[in-house]
């Protein structure tokens, strides 16, 4: 297990370079896992665990009553706190049922303990490891639809993953609806889905009606998109919608 770097939450952990690819999270109720954070939604943290380099999407239960809002800006309104790289020592509680929609869910009681954070460098390795690789015909969680239906999705297929994108593909903007999209081209085709990060849509909407690209959306952002969180959000009517969790850096 990886030890923080220094005492606090501000240390920096050490991200260790080796570990077995395709290895699975032990999840005995009571094992400990560092968690380097990827994103965040609706009471849910999506994450990675440094020991194996296993995607995980951990769901508090304390979250689960509360509605949905269908708003993406008020998405995430407890959890703000958490930032990207930040890494959290996360106890595993006893599991539910295995749910199609999300294979990746682990369960804890309480908000986990943050113990610091991995460096920008240490951050893009991790996402170069566990990146999808791209290939002509790739589709985003092996769809083309934005929204799928329950009854179709398998458990053994994953609910997330992460991507490297061409910066210079990506264009945010918002929608007749009022929706924040991102569209990028991916495996040579040209795809688009329903931003859920708070930030981005903010940052979308203060440019409604003139959509972000190249230069203007790297310095709107702050950064230049190095890579892209998707997910499906929780059910809703049957169907789990394909939405972007989050964007990370290059």
């Amino acid at each position: 297990m990886p030890k923080p770097a220094g005492k606090g939450p501000g240390a920096r952990v050490k991200v260790p370079r080796k570990f077995v690819p395709g290895s699975p999270i032990d999840t005995t109720p009571g094992n400990a896992l560092n968690v380097a954070l990827l994103g965040f939604d609706a009471g849910e943290l999506y994450g990675v665990d440094l020991a194996s380099r296993a995607f995980l999407r951990l769901r508090l239960r304390e979250n689960e009553p509360r509605p949905v809002p269908d708003d993406a800006a008020n998405q995430g309104h407890d959890i703000r706190q958490h930032r990207i790289g930040d890494v959290y020592r996360i106890v595993l509680e006893p599991g539910e049922p295995l749910d199609a929609g999300r294979p990746e869910a682990l369960w804890a009681n309480e908000l986990p303990a943050r113990i610091g954070n991995v460096t920008r460098r240490g951050l893009r390795r991790i996402c170069s490891q566990v990146m999808f690789r791209e290939r002509a015909g790739a589709l985003v969680l092996g769809s083309r639809a934005r929204s799928i239906s329950y009854a179709d999705l398998d458990a053994s297929d994953p609910s997330m993953m992460l991507v490297a994108l061409h910066s210079k593909s990506c264009r945010l903007f918002v929608d007749n609806s009022g929706k924040t999209l991102l569209s990028f081209t991916w495996g040579g085709l040209e795809q688009s889905l329903t931003v859920r990060d708070p930030r981005t849509c903010a940052i979308a909407r203060a440019h409604q009606g003139h959509p972000l690209e190249r230069e203007e959306l790297k310095r709107a952002l702050g950064f230049k998109i190095g890579f892209a969180l998707f997910g499906y959000t929780r059910v809703k009517d049957r169907y789990v919608e394909k939405v972007v969790i989050s964007l990370l850096g290059h």
